[in-house]
């Protein structure tokens, strides 16, 4: 059990979150099973939970990550291990910040003020940082945000934990305090054989829309799903590129914020008309597959003006110009709508 929650933490820190849930998932399965008159199996269990929640929480499946952070601290309820419930409670509060639930987030905030002082600050400690700080941001306080920030970046730097302080200087940049995490950026060293951190880097230095998009193209690729829609509105919104890949990119964040059920502050105020309605989607998923004007109409009872008029708002919608290129936007599950 412990070789199998090593694992999935591993698959964690590299961003391989399929198999993380994988080994997780396998643990859970051996704790189940394992002999309760042994060494309890509650330990391994929670780490695993655990690990599955924070793969949630990186892809940016928020409602899931906190779910499964509940389930982890529940798994620790009576024992004594309060480090593991102040890391359950910070997850939480991480996923719940970041979907806008400022009196849930409150009640969380709480909980943790409420807990002993452990003393230094361990390396998963960076959740509860940002998640305080990110709270601190959302209830009106962005200076004693960007402080609490800063100050544990520095001292993540003085113990030569260049992770974690990059992981600080990405939250102060998700927060807007562009300087700050440049700043502190230049005291970093990245290494270039840790993706997520090289993209995370170039994200902050970004200053072009290919810089952004290529930023929202490479988490996307990491299947981190939030991180890429701001990626991607920051392209369509800081630097407004040319019409068609400014549709496209502000397309790319509504469906990526959606699917997250996402409020940050770097994703502003999405607008709706940048997502394709219901319909939309359905007739781009259509003609991608090779269907006609014609056979779109006859399969859903609309004229062939109504589809062209659909088929028109979509491209422009995602800043494409040919049925081939609606492919990557969408997914035909019909090649032929007669079927």
């Amino acid at each position: 059990m412990i070789a199998g929650t090593a694992a999935a933490l591993a698959n964690l820190m590299t961003g391989r979150f399929p198999e993380a849930r994988a080994a997780a998932g396998l643990v859970r399965t051996l704790s189940a099973q394992a002999d309760r008159g042994s060494i309890s199996p509650v330990p391994t269990a929670f780490l695993s939970t655990a690990a599955v929640a924070y793969a949630h929480l990186c892809q940016g499946d928020l409602e899931d990550a906190a779910a499964r952070a509940a389930e982890a601290g529940h798994l620790f309820t009576g024992m004594a291990h309060p480090s593991g419930r102040r890391w359950t409670l910070a997850l939480q509060l991480l996923a719940t910040v970041q979907r806008g639930l400022i009196d849930e987030a409150g009640t969380l905030v709480t909980a943790l003020r409420t807990m002993p002082d452990l003393g230094q600050i361990r390396c998963y400690d960076i959740d509860e940082v940002v998640g305080l700080a990110w709270y601190e941001f959302l209830t009106a306080d962005p200076a004693a945000a960007q402080d609490r920030l800063e100050q544990a970046a520095h001292g993540w730097l003085a113990e030569q934990s260049a992770g974690l302080a990059l992981l600080a200087a990405f939250a102060l940049f998700r927060l807007r305090f562009d300087d700050c995490a440049a700043a502190l950026l230049d005291k970093i060293e990245v290494p270039a054989d840790w993706p997520f951190g090289t993209t995370v880097a170039a994200l902050i230095r970004a200053r072009s829309p290919a810089d952004y998009i290529t930023a929202g193209d490479a988490f996307r690729a990491y299947d981190m799903r939030l991180y890429a829609a701001e990626a991607y509105h920051l392209a369509a919104t800081r630097t407004r590129p040319p019409g068609p890949k400014r549709s496209r990119a502000l397309h790319l964040a509504a469906a990526l914020a959606q699917q997250c059920g996402a409020d940050t502050p770097l994703l502003g105020r999405l607008n709706p008309a940048t997502a394709l309605t219901r319909r939309e989607e359905q007739i781009a998923a259509l003609a991608a597959g090779g269907a006609s004007n014609r056979e779109m109409a006859q399969h859903l009872g609309l004229s062939e003006r109504t589809v062209e008029n659909h088929l028109h708002r979509a491209f422009a919608k995602l800043g494409v110009t040919s049925r081939l290129a609606l492919g990557p936007h969408v997914t035909a599950k019909r090649t032929d709508p007669s079927h």
